[in-house]
């Protein structure tokens, strides 16, 4: 059988969400005369054309699209984002972790203050400096990455 190329359809099954590309009947167009699943050969060019990298393209109906593929290996969760926003923001506003730090020293003496009956003699000025101290080492561990 000889095929024109210009008569080869390129669609994507409704119920198996897999690509083909074809001939369909010339009498129905919705009907495949003869097909192949390319899924997998789609997916190898879409991930060696798209990955690592965002591109904005339109399709064939006139509307914009962003297309992406990310290895998901690489791809950080939300809660790792967030992570790294408050190592940028603790690394680049000293205020901002100074705040940070402040609060953690406070939540330190309102432990001691809770517990005034179980802690030694300490002098104020003491717990405070050791309150500042802990929240300082507590900020450091906190901002330094997995394997640091």
């Amino acid at each position: 059988m000889k095929v024109e190329l210009d008569d080869l359809k390129m669609n994507i099954s409704q119920m198996t969400d897999e690509v083909f590309v074809g001939i369909t009947d010339p009498k129905n167009p919705n009907v495949w005369k003869y097909k192949k699943n390319l899924t997998n050969n789609f997916l190898a060019c879409a991930i060696q054309r798209w990955n690592g990298f965002k591109q904005e393209i339109q399709g064939s109906d006139g509307k914009k699209y962003i297309v992406s593929i990310q290895d998901k290996e690489k791809v950080k969760t939300p809660i790792e984002e967030a992570l790294n926003s408050f190592r940028k923001a603790f690394k680049e506003d000293p205020e901002f972790r100074e705040t940070y730090k402040a609060s953690i020293a406070m939540a330190f003496q309102d432990a001691i203050q809770m517990n005034k009956d179980k802690v030694d003699e300490l002098l104020h000025e003491d717990y405070h400096i050791i309150a500042n101290d802990a929240a300082e080492e507590f900020l450091t561990n906190w901002m330094k990455k997995e394997g640091e």
